[in-house]
């Protein structure tokens, strides 16, 4: 917020001293780097432990997800897809970073859940991926 005060201090103060140019350069940076700045990919944070998992401080329980998928998407990038029982449940999906194990977690989930291995992206997930919605 008080960045955003003195970008606008500082291009009114050019336009009343005729600085236009510099005016125009204050917004131009200030909209790059909001622009950088919101373009970064969020971290997501989860703890899975016995029954339980938490993702971003919100808790689950495994209980009422029916099974899981490790799903490959573009480029080895890869998700877990946490499927409800209900159909009004939420569709988990968590990224996988590059420094995570995918035969690790396989294994490890396969404990607390069924793995559906035949699960892919659909087609409305990658249009959702392509708009980066």
């Amino acid at each position: 917020m008080i960045a955003l005060i003195i970008v606008i201090a500082i291009a009114i103060y050019g336009i009343f001293n005729t600085m236009y140019m510099m005016s125009v350069t204050v917004f131009l940076v200030a909209g790059i780097y909001l622009l950088v700045e919101n373009n970064t990919t969020p971290t997501t944070e989860v703890e899975m432990e016995e029954g339980i998992f938490t993702i971003d401080e919100n808790v689950y329980e495994f209980r009422d997800y029916v099974y899981f998928a490790i799903i490959t998407k573009a480029k080895n990038q890869k998700i877990i897809r946490l499927v409800p029982n209900s159909k009004l449940g939420t569709v988990i999906d968590i990224p996988l970073s590059s420094d995570a194990n995918p035969i690790e977690l396989r294994e490890w989930l396969a404990t607390q859940l069924d793995e559906n291995p035949d699960m892919k992206l659909s087609k409305t997930d990658k249009l959702i991926d392509i708009a980066k919605l």
